[in-house]
């Protein structure tokens, strides 16, 4: 067996038999003082960060409910908001379970006391949101502004109350291992003094032995404190050795490595956790602003570029104009030929229309069969052609069962100090007026800007 792995008893006792009974106190009291890091480590381990794990989750959880919440708020349809009440429904699920985990951890009062306080809040919150989402789920579009006070006003300074509870409970846990941490440091400092004590002793009677123990002993505490630091500042890939060893350091080394592998396994959950949420939110950005059946943007997407294309045109004096359409007769199509032909309609005149658009420019279902388009940078006359052709092209168009179909289209460009609703009333005026001149016909809203000669517009 190498020396290295030998017990600071054995290895006293083979060197020199008048030393057997000061190495061997050395050697107890190292085992002692080594047992004492090891059950200050241990309890770290198996105490303080399961707790700030489980709070951890449990706050990330009670984030992402108050995230979906406010989504359900702004979603306009009733199958965005049953999304946004399954994900709902998920969360507590997963919220009930990290409970149940982290109520079999709960050891102090003070911490007992902060979870019984924060369970009331949090029934609290629970009941506020029910409301909330009563009063979203009645209402056709956005939540009411009834709803969304009543979350801004009673149910958000609640789940705030329920976040900083769970933050000064994870702030308890953290003291508590700091706590345990500093215990075993000093009790780490308590055996290097011990050991220095007995070390000088034995020097005085032999300096050789006493020289090759301490550089043994010191060489295998400093090869495990250096992995525990690196594993204190988040060097994950640190190696740790003497793992395997049937000795106090291979022991401390076991545990060590059992705590590295913790990290790695929590990090890992914790990326994947940051991952999932990433693209949770990304799949609901995309349910809120897109139209399900076409696959364009929706009223409420459309709504939000208008905003931002008319803070443009006031900024840089650039001119955008509005095009409103819809299918003529579209009731007949739906009667005579049933829904889902009609519905096949609107998915190939809407990919025929979006191929015949810049990338600047922006499509969006605005309701039923009706469509609005945002032609950025272009003036009455240059949407007018643009209609035109659009038109032009839903004419030619066959399609199974149907046959061909018309749009008629509303055209109006942005005059200085129009509102989004100011401008939508124009086109949509426009295009009524295609309807009552004969429909499949391109109609302007006039007075259009100035100078601008309307007569190849046709």
């Amino acid at each position: 067996m190498p020396l290295s792995q030998l017990s600071i008893r054995n290895k006293i006792t083979a060197v020199i038999a008048f030393l057997i009974i000061a190495m061997t106190g050395l050697g107890v009291l190292g085992v002692v003082k080594m047992k004492a890091i090891n059950a200050d480590a241990a309890a770290i381990q198996s105490e303080w960060l399961p707790s700030v794990d489980a709070l951890g989750e449990l706050r990330a959880n009670v984030i992402a409910r108050r995230t979906i919440v406010r989504q359900h708020l702004l979603s306009d349809t009733a199958e965005a908001k049953q999304v946004m009440e399954m994900l709902l429904e998920d969360n507590l699920r997963s919220n009930d379970e990290i409970r149940r985990r982290y109520e079999k951890l709960v050891t102090l009062p003070a911490e007992r006391a902060l979870y019984a306080e924060w369970g009331q809040v949090w029934e609290a919150y629970l009941q506020g949101v029910r409301q909330v989402l009563a009063l979203s789920r009645n209402s056709r579009g956005i939540a009411s502004q009834e709803a969304r006070d009543l979350n801004i006003n009673t149910v958000s300074p609640i789940g705030t109350r329920v976040d900083e509870i769970l933050k000064k409970s994870i702030e308890l846990n953290n003291r508590q291992g700091d706590a345990a941490g500093k215990e075993a440091a000093e009790t780490y400092r308590s055996a290097v003094r011990s050991l220095a004590i007995i070390l000088g002793i034995t020097v005085l009677i032999g300096t050789a032995v006493g020289v090759y123990i301490v550089r043994d002993v010191s060489r295998s505490i400093t090869s495990i404190v250096t992995p525990m630091r690196e594993l204190a500042a988040g060097h994950l890939d640190v190696v740790v050795p003497h793992r395997g060893e049937n000795n106090e350091i291979g022991t401390m080394a076991d545990a060590l490595q059992f705590f590295k592998l913790t990290l790695i396994a929590k990090k890992a959950v914790d990326d994947d956790a940051a991952a999932e949420m990433r693209e949770r939110a990304t799949r609901l950005a995309v349910l809120a602003t897109t139209d399900r059946l076409t696959g364009l943007y929706n009223r409420l997407k459309f709504d939000q570029a208008l905003v931002s294309e008319i803070a443009r045109a006031k900024r840089y004096e650039m001119p955008f104009s509005l095009v409103m359409y819809d299918v003529d007769r579209f009731k007949d199509v739906n009667d005579v030929h049933g829904h889902p032909a009609g519905d096949r309609v609107l998915v190939g005149l809407s990919d025929a229309i979006s191929s015949h658009l810049r990338e600047t420019d922006m499509l969006a279902r605005w309701g039923g069969e009706e469509f609005a388009i945002l032609l950025t940078g272009s003036d009455c006359h240059d949407a007018c052609v643009v209609a035109e052709k659009l038109r032009t092209a839903v004419a030619q168009i066959v399609f199974d069962q149907v046959g061909s179909v018309t749009c008629s289209f509303g055209v109006t460009e942005y005059r200085d100090g129009d509102t989004p609703e100011v401008l939508v009333a124009r086109a949509d005026a426009a295009l009524y007026q295609a309807k009552l001149n004969g429909r499949n016909r391109v109609e302007l809203a006039l007075p259009c800007g100035p100078d601008t000669d309307l007569s190849s517009a046709a």
